[in-house]
């Protein structure tokens, strides 16, 4: 019986690594098809999302004034005008009172789902009793600063003729304060999402079993790696910490104080709670800033937040002394659980009533 030579066996298994190769990545091309299986469409095209559309795969889309954007009429993501949460007219009803929440992850609920988010609980605060119609619209946006968030109040949110607008907003602003070439646009540390053709990165994502192997081992797509200009972020922890304190909060005051005027001004009642955090929980992301001084980051935005109530006379609204010591309401540094979710609606409801008597109560409420 003639020996196989070890080199022969070799080819053999090359042959075989790469036929296989070949039949899994035919597979996952099939099935990756929305026609054909949609969940799985989702999962391995998220890794790949197509950025120059409005529909296609991936959830966000490159948006030519404020970077980027949720795609509208996402199956079980964004409903019509691209927000989470039920279809919204941009008219508003006759008889009802609109509420807007806008903000980063922590209004859009990047943790919680659909029914836990405080916007969804804040409407059902106002609604589980009867008495007029209070509709309340997340209008979050994962990883947004305040520069987006300006960007969007003009184009997308003061259209939906809004009775009341929170602003939510304390961490995202920080990341820019870090990085080199500080722009007061933050355009130093944003760049704008495209597909990722080139380069070894973007190379590998045309194979769909690269993708699926991304989605088993990170579940979702990291966001950032598509928009963050980390050339721009020094490698040097003093030189981020010297970044930090040079550029400063001013341009988070700059930003805010200019929503609250533009709100006014539009006859908008607003209200800005502070922004919460936990101390104990711990974040891989928050690894980016040197100990401590994204702690440092939301106290001089907080500080920011009551300077600028103070003196347009806005409702009080400290959120963030409300969750002080109180880690069971946090999923990580700065998102709420559930539980979390549920107290926030509460705590911002009973704001908006002591605050604003002409609001309309569920019937029964003093």
């Amino acid at each position: 019986m003639r020996k196989i030579s070890l080199k022969s066996k070799f080819f053999f298994v090359l042959f075989s690594l790469i036929v296989s190769l070949f039949l899994v990545e035919a597979y996952l091309h099939v099935i990756s098809q929305p026609y054909v299986d949609e969940a799985s469409s989702w999962r391995i095209g998220a890794f790949f999302p197509e950025f120059d559309r409005l529909d296609g795969k991936g959830l966000y889309y490159a948006h030519p004034y404020f970077s980027y954007a949720m795609k509208p009429d996402v199956k079980g993501k964004t409903n019509n005008l691209g927000f989470r949460g039920k279809d919204v007219s941009i008219e508003k009803s006759e008889g009802v009172y609109r509420i807007v929440c806008i903000g980063g992850s922590t209004t859009y609920g990047s943790r919680n789902p659909d029914d836990y988010t405080y916007p969804k609980l804040l409407e059902g605060e106002f609604n589980k009793r009867g008495g007029k119609k209070v509709e309340v619209i997340n209008a979050g946006l994962v990883n947004s600063t305040t520069a987006e968030t300006l960007h969007r109040l003009c184009s997308e949110i003061i259209p939906l003729s809004p009775d009341l607008v929170i602003i939510y907003h304390g961490f995202n602003d920080l990341i820019p304060r870090i990085a080199d070439n500080f722009r007061a646009d933050y355009s130093h540390f944003r760049r704008i999402p495209l597909k990722p053709w080139y380069g070894l990165y973007g190379s590998l994502n045309h194979f769909y079993t690269i993708r699926f192997i991304k989605w088993v081992l990170k579940k979702d797509i990291n966001l950032n790696d598509y928009l963050f200009a980390y050339k721009n972020i020094p490698k040097s922890e003093n030189q981020r910490r010297a970044n930090f304190y040079k550029n400063g909060a001013r341009y988070f005051k700059y930003n805010m104080e200019l929503m609250v005027k533009i709100l006014l001004a539009n006859d908008i009642k607003v209200i800005i709670p502070t922004f919460a955090y936990c101390r104990g929980n711990k974040d891989g992301w928050v690894k980016i800033f040197p100990d401590g001084l994204w702690e440092i980051g939301i106290a001089q935005n907080n500080e920011v937040i009551r300077e600028i109530v103070k003196k347009y006379n806005l409702p009080e609204a400290p959120f963030y002394e409300f969750c002080l010591h109180r880690p069971e309401l946090f999923s990580g540094q700065i998102h709420m659980n559930n539980t979390g979710s549920v107290e926030q609606a509460r705590f911002l409801y009973k704001r908006i009533i002591e605050a604003y008597p002409d609001i309309p109560r569920p019937l029964g409420t003093i």
